[in-house]
């Protein structure tokens, strides 16, 4: 954390609102990308995002700098899209497809069609999965963290990132399959 950095947050402590908003400003394009990774659509996640930095700015006290700033805003926004799933009695977050799979770029109605079916079913597969194994999927295929990333943020091994993806992996492979999607090679999440 630089000079500057410690002496906004410094600052956010003693309940300085600006600060606190200079500090989160350049990470807020990529804790947004989670939200919406996590959430159902771009309102839940705004509001998922807003409930986070409120929840940020009253734990301030508590961030010790043991990680990266950009890491302990990440794990309480995930913690807050847990307890809003929880809260709303869902058993599975909904996630947006971690491959991001654009519009088609030729006019063919039809590949518009493969795409959009491709997104439906890879949203019904990662919503069946556990989110121990869920979440460091999206976390790695979507939002493109590292392995110690995930780590830090899931407050797990960098071991057990690498365990929880690879049977992610194949577990969204035979949810896939029992959903009726067909792989082959190219589909493979691996």
């Amino acid at each position: 954390m630089t000079a500057d950095e410690q002496s906004l947050l410094d600052r956010a402590r003693h309940g300085e609102t600006d600060a606190f908003e200079e500090l989160v400003r350049p990470h807020q394009d990529r804790l947004l990308k989670l939200a919406l990774a996590l959430s159902k659509n771009h309102e839940d996640a705004e509001d998922m995002l807003q409930d986070a930095l409120v929840k940020a700015f009253g734990s301030l006290p508590c961030f010790r700098g043991e990680c990266a700033f950009l890491t302990w805003l990440k794990r309480i926004l995930l913690n807050v899209a847990r307890n809003t799933f929880r809260r709303e009695s869902r058993l599975r977050m909904r996630v947006k497809i971690f491959a991001q799979a654009g519009p088609a770029t030729s006019g063919d109605p039809c590949e518009r069609v493969t795409t959009e079916e491709r997104r439906q079913f890879i949203r019904r597969a990662l919503s069946a999965l556990p989110s121990y194994y869920r979440d460091p999927l999206v976390m790695f295929h979507y939002q493109g963290l590292s392995y110690a990333e995930i780590a830090a943020v899931l407050e797990i091994p960098v071991g057990t990132v690498r365990s929880r993806l690879a049977k992610g992996r194949k577990l969204l492979e035979l949810e896939l399959e029992a959903l009726g999607y067909p792989l082959n090679e190219a589909d493979s999440v691996g």
